[in-house]
């Protein structure tokens, strides 16, 4: 039964299944006669369920999200390196120059024979007899601008392609482990271009004669005729003063041989990629053992119809060079108002780290004090290992 009012001519009556529980009179006054007892209600959580996972496309204005309480997160631990500066990774860690070949002063990537020569700057060759031809190249090696290429012309006992490093350059390797690393592809599949040796050569005395003649290590390594990446390790003696690496054939014929780029050493037993340097960096380091750069060098007419210039090295050199002719018994000069003419040289002196004087006979250009140039390259300065 329902709750429901009654109401008299003297009582309003409110009542619930039969029973009174509150009455009101006509003077306002209030009888409660049972207690009506609230029982707690009972709240039922709905349930969402598990969104399906998607993708949310095309909101426009602003979302917001309004969280109550703490949300709880993993601190992750902070990333560290180990000697940046100073390790594996650091800048200049290759203490091989020009080891991806692009430098060439001397020959401009012309071949020239295997007889005791530099070939790209800082890599001097030499075969048996002085066979063999050896260039710089358009590398055919993949990540590469340049190689160096030597090919048997004949039937020869050996080739050998090395570089002296500067003691300056890897004393604070003396007594550590390095690892060398190298890109290289056979030109054939012949035992005389596949069979490699990479060569290592240490003495005592600071930059002494090292190339082709100290004490060797040697490691073989069998190349393909793909370019793949090789590596040796070695420990600098802890004596080491003077150092070079060499790359050795042994006996091959005519079209034997080998092309090599990205040659590096480095602290540690792992090869990191290649340290590529700007072709300006590469071509400084190389200068300061070999530069043949002089052309347009300005000087005077002195007495006797002499030709004076003062020339300046590009950068300082490793030590005094030898300064000579590259070729041919004469350079070339312009005297303005006068005009060109090849004269000799006579003397070449007050040489130093940084530049020398050159001295020219027979100018026959007139006037002392008459200004001039040099008009080609044949002027040399080495201070080669």
């Amino acid at each position: 039964m329902a709750s429901s009012i009654e109401t008299t001519s003297t009582t309003t009556t409110l009542k619930n299944n039969g029973n009174t529980y509150l009455s009101v009179d006509t003077n306002d006054n209030v009888a409660i006669t049972n207690t009506l007892t609230a029982t707690s209600p009972t709240f039922v959580t709905p349930a969402l369920g598990t969104p399906a996972s998607g993708v949310v496309t095309n909101l426009t204005g602003t979302a917001s999200i309004n969280i109550n309480g703490t949300v709880g997160a993993t601190t992750p631990a902070a990333a560290t390196v180990t000697s940046l500066n100073g390790g594996q990774l650091a800048g200049n860690r290759n203490i091989i120059i020009n080891g991806a070949q692009e430098v060439d002063q001397r020959h401009a990537g012309a071949s020239v024979a295997a007889s005791s020569k530099y070939v790209t700057d800082r890599w001097k060759t030499q075969s048996a007899g002085n066979a063999g031809d050896a260039e710089q190249i358009d590398s055919t090696i993949a990540g590469f601008k340049s190689s160096f290429k030597y090919t048997g012309d004949a039937s020869i006992a050996f080739n050998q392609t090395g570089q002296q490093i500067e003691y300056k350059n890897y004393a604070h390797l003396v007594g550590k482990e390095v690892i060398i690393s190298f890109y290289a592809k056979a030109n054939n599949t012949n035992g005389g271009s596949t069979a490699l040796t990479v060569r290592t050569r240490s003495a005592t005395g600071e930059d002494a004669a090292c190339l082709f003649s100290a004490a060797n290590t040697d490691t073989s390594k069998t190349i393909s005729t793909t370019a793949t990446r090789y590596t040796a390790t070695r420990t600098i003696p802890s004596d080491s003063k003077s150092f070079s690496l060499e790359f050795v054939l042994g006996a091959h014929v005519n079209t034997d041989g080998y092309e090599i780029t990205g040659i590096q050493i480095e602290l540690g037993t792992v090869a990191t990629p290649f340290e590529h340097r700007s072709y300006g960096t590469e071509l400084a380091l190389c200068q300061r053992y070999y530069s043949n750069k002089f052309k347009t060098t300005f000087g005077t007419i002195g007495t006797a119809n002499s030709a004076v210039f003062t020339l300046a090295f590009p950068v300082q050199m490793r030590a005094n060079p030898t300064v000579n002719l590259s070729t041919g018994s004469t350079f070339g000069i312009d005297a303005f108002g006068v005009g060109t003419t090849n004269i000799t040289p006579t003397a070449f002196d007050s040489i130093d780290v940084r530049g020398c004087r050159v001295y020219g006979g027979s100018a026959n250009t007139g006037t002392i004090g008459v200004p001039l140039f040099i008009t080609n390259n044949v002027i040399q300065a080495s201070a080669e290992l």
